[in-house]
Order: structure tokens, then sequence, then C-alpha cells
């Protein structure tokens, strides 16, 4: 037997990439079991706090990037044409400071290309039917619908915004703070404001009752968090049939990791995974006094009138002649 395990043929050489791998997973393993995150009395992880979640990773990989790990060359372009994208202002400081500069953060030690990690392009995977509504409504979004305030984004009538399901960094008021008890964990966003209510160990709405942020409920598997959100009101990332599950796990006592999987077979292909972070905040979270009926509204569609009775006036002077 010893003579066998010495000759110098593959199954020899089969062992040696074993055992290698085996310490490999041993010394990851190791490294991750060496941080020993805070608790609370009931026993699980405390991941209180005031997060933020600021990392510029693009949730999409840009087409000229082929692999998911990065140098960090690789990701001060990214940086660098995020910043110079002129209708992208998410790394531009204002002389105010209201908009800070962000930049792409290593994720548990490594810099990524994109969000998404499943699929392995890093793409996310919509239908063509989707893709194609998708387009189509580009051209009277934001820049354009002024028919009346329904029409106008969410995020501007201050009903929901991107502090919801999915968890996205934007320009400003990204400070998430987690409240965590025995039987609720609550995140309130800073943005509008949003508070999400999740009930650990419980049981779901029914399917009529939709909402902007959905239904969460959760349930622990050893130290991470698990939530599962359905019951969503049509968005850019969610529908009423959309299944998401989120994964919280402090890893550091500076970083909690952010993993998510989507599935909704009217808006893609097939489920699709992405992992960010939150670093633990140190500024204070202030009011974000936004309402609907934003009075800013009135306005808005006054002038698109005041526009539209310009543009009328001058098309009856040009038709006169």
């Amino acid at each position: 037997m010893k003579r066998e395990m010495n000759k110098p043929g593959l199954p020899y050489r089969f062992l040696c990439v074993s055992m290698a791998l085996y310490c490999v997973s041993n010394l990851a393993d190791a490294k991750d079991k060496a941080y020993r995150p805070p608790r609370l009395p009931d026993g699980h992880v405390n991941i209180q706090g005031m997060w933020e979640f600021t990392n510029l990773i693009p949730m999409e990989r840009p087409r000229d990037v082929k692999a998911l790990v990065i140098t960090q060359a690789d990701a001060a372009r990214i940086d660098d044409n995020s910043a110079k994208r002129a209708e992208d202002p998410t790394v531009i400081d204002s002389a105010s400071g209201y908009r800070r500069p962000r930049h792409v953060e290593p994720i548990r030690g490594e810099l990524h290309s994109s969000v998404v990690v499943d699929p392995q392009d890093g793409r996310i995977p919509f239908t063509v039917k989707y893709s194609e509504k998708r387009r189509l409504a580009r051209p009277v979004g934001m820049a354009a619908a002024f028919d009346g305030p329904e029409q106008r984004p969410t995020m501007e009538r201050c009903i929901a915004s991107d502090g919801a399901p999915l968890f996205r960094s934007i320009p400003s008021n990204n400070l998430h703070q987690f409240i965590q008890t025995s039987n609720v964990v609550m995140i309130h966003s800073e943005e509008l404001p949003d508070t999400r209510i999740i009930r650990i160990g419980g049981q779901h709405a029914p399917a009529a009752l939709l909402s902007y942020l959905g239904d969460s409920i959760g349930w622990w598997e050893g130290d991470t968090l698990v939530v599962e959100t359905k019951n969503f009101l049509p968005a850019t990332y969610v529908s009423p049939q959309t299944t998401l599950i989120e994964r919280f796990t402090r890893v550091s006592n500076n970083e909690l990791h952010y993993l998510f999987t989507v599935e909704d077979p009217n808006y893609y292909t097939q489920q699709w995974t992405g992992e960010n972070h939150f670093l633990l905040g140190t500024e204070q979270m202030f009011e974000y006094a936004c309402h609907e009926g934003n009075y800013a509204l009135p306005n808005i569609l006054h002038g698109t009138r005041a526009q539209e009775a310009a543009k009328e006036k001058a098309g009856s002077i040009t038709n006169a002649y």
C-alpha cells in the first residue's frame, strides 16, 4: 500500500491536489471563524447599528470587463467612468457637501466589477418582453411624463426610493439604521425615508396586499439573517410575482455582508444573485422631510403646461404665414 501511495502517478497527484484544496478551505474557514460577532441576549448576532451603503460598484458588469474580481486599477477606471457620465452625478461632490464622492469598495477583501455575481457574465437576465417594455418606457420616463402627478417617478413623489429592496447605493442619504429584537428586525433608511419591518418566524400576508416595500419575513440560519420578501408593487427590479431572498451576515465589526437572489418569471429568464456590503457608519441620520404632494409638483406641471402653450402659440403663428 505504501509503495502505491508513493508512486508518482495520477492517484498520488490527485491526493496532493485534494489535500492542498482541503488545507486552503480550512484556512479560509479558520479566517472566517476567527471573528466573533457581538450577540444579543437571545444568542443571535447583533447586527444593530447605523450602516452606510456607499459602494459605487455598478449593478451590472461593464461590457468591456470580463472578470468579477478586478484590480485596483480596474476599480479606478469604473470610478472615473461614473464620474464622467453627465447623466450620472453619483460621484460629484457639490459645494454644499450634499453629494459625497463614492468609490468601488472591496467586499470581504475583493474588488468586484458588478453587484451581479450570477449569471457569470454579471448581467441581469431580463426577459425579451420586459427588456422591450423598459426600452419603450424610457422616452416617457422621468424626463417626459408630465401629464399628471401619477406619471412622475415614485421617488420624486416621496412614495418609494432606492432605499427599498433591492438595496442600491445612491448619491446621498445612504444611511440605514438596523434595530433588532428577538421577533422583529427593522431597517429604517434615511432616503425618503423607508422603513422595513421584518417579522422573524412570521408568515406572509395575503398575496393581494401589495406594497412598494413588499412583505418581509425572516429567520436565522446560524449567524446569518435570511429575509424573504414578496407581494411587491411593480417597480424596476420587482413585481407582484417576485420572490426576493436577502442574507445579512456580520463578517467584521465594520462590515455587514449582503447577498440577495431575485426570482420572477415575468421579468427574468432565470433567478439572479447579487453581492454587496454595508459599512458601519460614523454619521448621524437626519430627518428627510419628504412627503407625497411634494410642493414642487404643481410648479413642475404648471411649467410644462406653459411650455406646451408656448409651442402651440408658436405653431399657430407659423401656420398663419
